[in-house]
Formats: structure tokens, sequence, C-alpha cells
């Protein structure tokens, strides 16, 4: 485990995190969020000399308005499972949890659809982008990907030529968590992102016999 923290917590946060990836978490997501948190902790020790955990974490909380709602929730949620675990510690049994605020679990998020007008019209917008050369195809690929087969955005991202079987056209997906899974896709993304044949891409292990 490379994961350095650097606050007054380091120890505490990097056996945190550890602990938990012994019980089976991956805690990717919330290893990323820890760091923030260790970087923030660390400066708010230096300004406030007498500071609590209980105050940083609610500063931390409130330090970025603009956050929905849901994704503050998953915050405060794996930092109440970092003070419970503490409380177990001897040094910290007396360790004060702050007043949790009462967030949403669920997102209210609604998706808007675009039409067939406005996915032509990023089309044509894409062609504007010249800047590495390539930039215009690839982000054409990728508007394309993403409108005829419905992965996420970061599913896209993490595509790779070996997760793509031209032949039998099916994308093999891998998502944040959880086990990955295989999607079909239509010949016309093909022949819309161009420099793709099945020459030039190998077939997925996953469906090569």
């Amino acid at each position: 485990m490379t994961t350095q923290f650097r606050s007054p917590l380091s120890r505490e946060l990097q056996s945190f995190l550890r602990f938990k990836r012994s019980l089976g978490y991956r805690y990717a997501r919330s290893e990323f969020m820890l760091r923030e948190f260790d970087r923030f902790l660390r400066q708010y020790a230096r300004q406030h000399q007498s500071w609590r955990l209980d105050q940083a974490i609610l500063a931390w909380l409130a330090s970025k308005p603009r956050r929905k709602a849901i994704s503050v929730a998953a915050d405060a949620g794996t930092l109440r499972q970092f003070c419970r675990y503490l409380r177990r510690l001897p040094a910290y049994a007396s360790v004060q949890e702050p007043l949790w605020p009462q967030l949403p679990h669920e997102s209210g998020f609604v998706p808007y659809i675009l039409s067939k007008q406005e996915v032509y019209q990023l089309l044509k917008l894409s062609r504007k982008l010249d800047r590495p050369p390539f930039r215009a195809r690839l982000y054409r690929a990728l508007l394309l990907l993403l409108y005829c087969t419905g992965v996420r955005f970061g599913e896209a991202l993490r595509l790779r030529m070996r997760d793509v079987d031209i032949r039998a056209r099916v994308l093999f997906v891998k998502p944040f968590k959880g086990p990955g899974s295989m999607g079909p896709f239509s010949p016309l993304l093909i022949e819309g992102t161009g420099k793709l044949s099945p020459r030039s891409a190998p077939r997925c292990p996953c469906t090569t016999r």
C-alpha cells in the first residue's frame, strides 16, 4: 500500500484504510476522499492549535458548498466510520463525533435526454477541436460511444481495445465496483467512429473461443 497521509492523524487514517480493506472493501473512492480530508486536516491543524476532530470534519464538509448533498452524505458516512474506528482505540476512546447533518441518501438527479438534433450538434462541434490533432476524432468516438451504448462516462474512459470485440459487436464493460458485464452495440457505431476495423482491433478475451 503506497498511500501516504501527512496530517496529525496520518497513522490512524492509514490503519483505518488497511482495516477496511482487510474486510474485503476496495475503498477506492473512500481512499481518495480520505486523502483529501488528510490534506485539509493538515492545514486546519496548523491554523487551529487546539483543534478538535469533530470541528475539523464539519469544517471540511462545509468547505465545498457547491457539492451535491448526496456526495457530501457519502463523505460523511466514511468519516463516521472513521470516528467509530477511532473510538475502539484506547487513545481515542473519548473522541467526539460531530453533530452529523441530515443529508439525503438517495440522489434526486433527473437525467436530461438529448434529442437527435442535439447529438448532431455536439458531433458537429467536436469537429472544431484541433489541438492536439487526434482530439476531434477522440471526442467524436467518445460521444458516439456514450450515445449508442448507454455506458457511463467513467466506464467509457476505462475501456481498452481488448474490451471491444468488433466481430461479435460486444463491449466488455468494467464498472467502478462489482463484476463486469457485456453489452452489444450497433455496427453503425463502428462506421461512425472510424479508424477501427476487425483487423486492427483484437478480440475480447471473454468472447474468444
